[in-house]
């Protein structure tokens, strides 16, 4: 594709970003867009908001639950960057998330890892361990500028990776976790609920495998890919959705049960403001 039709492709998501509208998807009108476009997009997208002050903090790696990729019309993950204003730490066990501003957004609870040093290309689970500091439970609020939630992944791509903002439970060192851990993360279980009710019921195995998987396949991918955007030291980075991916609105209030699990879990209570 050409540079002035990528160029054009950013400015009209980041103008439906910054007015919370939907669009059309632009694998609907651009038949050649693949997703080394897409990233090209994105990249785009990214200078330009470092340009307005936006901070990156780390990434989100998208659709890295398979059991999603037949209902989403994708096949392999995604990622994108994270910025500082969009990632809250909880104080406590609970906090509260406004909607305003976010287009059709959705819940994904995840577990999110922090960089104490930047980690070698192509790591073993033991180095990747080495390289991380702490790791967290949280939710990622995703949305989408597409309606109805119908687009590619290249389209994911160029909107974010659909990110909308991250919430952050309180951390604990990694090796808090007992035993095995990177077994340890992919074999929790976790049950969804919205106002009490059961929504859905998942596991860490829904990841690539594990929580810690998905991050080597993405330090990987960058290695390979993406060599001028590797994982730094102070990233922050979300995994992936261990359950299914439900629709929120103001007024719910979300929790997690994961039994056995040392976590410190996070319930979120939805506003408009």
């Amino acid at each position: 594709m050409e540079s002035q039709t990528l160029s054009a492709i950013a400015a009209q998501i980041m103008a439906a970003q910054d007015s919370a509208q939907s669009l059309e998807p632009f694998s609907h009108r651009f038949d050649t867009l693949t997703l080394d476009a897409a990233y090209h997009v994105a990249a785009l997208v990214n200078t330009q908001r470092i340009a307005q002050g936006w901070q990156p903090v780390g990434r989100k790696i998208g659709f890295t639950n398979h059991q999603l990729w037949e209902h989403f019309g994708v096949h392999q993950p995604i990622w994108a960057p994270v910025y500082a204003h969009n990632v809250h730490y909880a104080q406590d066990d609970k906090m509260t998330c406004a909607l305003n501003g976010f287009c059709e957004p959705r819940i994904e609870p995840e577990i999110i890892f922090h960089f104490a040093k930047t980690p070698p290309q192509n790591p073993t689970l033991a180095q990747l361990i080495a390289s991380i500091d702490w790791c967290a439970f949280g939710y990622e609020i995703v949305q989408s500028h597409y309606p109805n939630w119908q687009f590619t992944a290249a389209d994911t791509i160029i909107d974010a990776g659909l990110h909308a903002a991250l919430l952050v439970g309180q951390p604990i060192p990694l090796e808090g976790l007992k035993g095995d851990i990177a077994q340890v993360l992919a074999n929790c279980s976790v049950e969804l609920y919205c106002n009490h009710e059961l929504k859905d019921q998942g596991s860490g195995a829904n990841v690539l495998g594990g929580p810690l998987k998905a991050l080597q396949h993405l330090v990987a991918l960058l290695a390979t890919e993406h060599p001028t955007a590797p994982i730094r030291a102070g990233e922050v980075v979300t995994t992936g959705t261990l359950t299914a991916v439900f629709p929120v609105a103001a007024g719910q209030r979300w929790h997690v049960i994961m039994p056995g699990f040392e976590l410190p879990l996070l319930e979120v209570q939805f506003t408009n403001t």
